[in-house]
């Protein structure tokens, strides 16, 4: 019987160079067989080179933004027939010591999302705002509730990989994948994933950009309750 193909796992970063190597070492640990992909969006610190310095192939963004990235590599994933891809941000926020359990997780489930909710590290007053705002919508487009709609620490199985890639827009990546994927009967498990606040840099969320984002979103909720699916 053939071994089975290594995890692959998806590093959307931008000017990250003092945070992605740390992240990539953690995930050596806890991920020793898993190959990086890091989808670089026109960094100009030396992301990449820091990420290539530690075995990670990375792929250069033809778009932008971090959505757009999300979209490329799960893409990319989707078209390599990987069975699995694990998703996390570069920015040191998401604990690489939960991709086991995630990965674990699709055994019993098509897409697996850490999810702060229960963790007491919800984040920024402003994250827990939109999330909550985020929470009522979802539930209103589709009857299912989710705990926390803007983790980006996920585990994609074939299903959703290919899902997203043939669906998902590149302009959001949070909660207008819960819509795509609570109409797709997708099998949803969210682990509870204590998260840190972001060290250094700055955040989609914070300011005139966090307002825009959650704009999008919800205009990105109402376009993913009406999107065909895939047959």
């Amino acid at each position: 019987m053939p071994a089975a193909p290594p995890p692959l796992v998806l590093l959307p970063a931008r000017d990250e160079a003092a945070r992605i190597g740390p992240v990539i070492d953690a995930l050596r640990v806890a991920l020793p067989e898993a190959e990086v992909w890091v989808i670089d969006g026109g960094s100009a610190d030396g992301t990449a080179a820091a990420a290539a310095a530690r075995g990670a192939r990375v792929l250069p963004q033809r778009g932008r933004g971090y959505a757009g990235a999300v979209h490329e590599g799960v893409v990319a994933a989707w078209q390599v027939g990987a069975p699995a891809a694990l998703l996390l941000d570069a920015d040191g926020q998401h604990p690489p010591a939960a991709a086991p359990a995630l990965l674990a997780a699709l055994d019993q489930a098509d897409w697996a999302v850490a999810s702060r909710a229960g963790t007491h590290s919800p984040g920024p007053l402003r994250r827990r705002l939109g999330n909550r705002a985020l929470q009522g919508l979802v539930f209103g487009l589709t009857g299912r509730r989710f705990g926390d709609l803007t983790s980006g620490m996920q585990a994609l199985g074939p299903a959703a990989l290919r899902l997203f890639a043939q669906r998902a827009e590149d302009g959001v990546a949070d909660a207008n994948l819960r819509v795509l994927a609570a109409r797709a009967g997708l099998r949803v498990a969210e682990l509870p994933v204590p998260m840190a606040l972001r060290a250094g840099g700055r955040s989609m969320h914070d300011g005139l950009a966090g307002l825009q984002n959650l704009g999008r979103t919800l205009a990105a909720c109402a376009a993913a309750a009406r999107a065909p699916l895939p047959a």
